[in-house]
């Protein structure tokens, strides 16, 4: 599943736009009533299609935020999230 979602927000449009809906949510509830439906049926649909408990689609759902949250900043994300962080974390580390 990893390669699909990287694949689908590989151009950064798709991240953006949520990023986007995410702020307007803060201060319109009718946008945040629509959002939360959207990703209540999202992810029962993915439990679905795929069997995977609250556990897999939480761990899921984390490193998608991941790749919303680096993509802006130029993170390279070829190889997916989890070895982006850990070069994040080399460079923040104190040498």
């Amino acid at each position: 599943m990893g390669a699909e979602l990287r694949g689908l927000l590989g151009d950064g449009v798709l991240a953006g736009f949520w990023l986007q809906v995410s702020a307007a949510a803060r201060s319109d509830a009718v946008i945040a009533e629509r959002c939360r439906v959207f990703y209540a049926r999202l992810l029962a649909l993915c439990e679905q299609l795929t069997g995977a408990g609250p556990e897999v689609l939480a761990a899921a759902l984390g490193r998608g935020a991941a790749v919303v949250l680096l993509q802006p900043l130029g993170i390279d994300l070829t190889r997916g999230s989890l070895p982006a962080i850990k070069r994040l974390l080399a460079e923040g580390r104190p040498r």
